[in-house]
């Protein structure tokens, strides 16, 4: 029983320093720029995390816009068409001569003697 509390007193010890040094990297006032620095980090990070975890992103200044995820960036950085055939174009996995497995976007691009043993892969 004697251990069992112990456990219990310690976990509770951690969550509450976990819970002080959020709260402490939230308030970390921007006197200085690397105190800015880590303090922009620090809720980009934890915005993230709430993200993943909860789905909607809390935003701390309601006037300033958010800053895209780099699954966004990349999304945005290609072009429409390239959009468009990785979504309906399959793609393939074929051995050369080696044994060695390659990935190619459209059988066009697979050497002519590796094309009759190329295979879709599944989505």
């Amino acid at each position: 029983m004697f251990k069992l509390l112990k456990w219990l007193i310690l976990v509770s010890l951690l969550l509450i320093s976990i819970l002080m040094i959020d709260q402490f990297l939230l308030s970390l006032p921007e006197t200085r720029p690397v105190q800015g620095a880590i303090s922009r980090f620090y809720k980009d990070f934890r915005n993230r995390l709430l993200t993943l975890t909860i789905g909607q992103p809390e935003q701390s200044e309601p006037n300033k816009p958010m800053l895209p995820s780099i699954e966004g960036i990349i999304e945005q950085s290609r072009p429409a068409d390239q959009k468009a055939s990785t979504k309906e174009s399959p793609r393939y996995i074929y051995a050369d001569r080696h044994g060695e497995l390659h990935f190619a976007e459209s059988l066009e691009a697979i050497p002519p003697q590796h094309r009759s043993e190329a295979q879709v892969l599944a989505e």
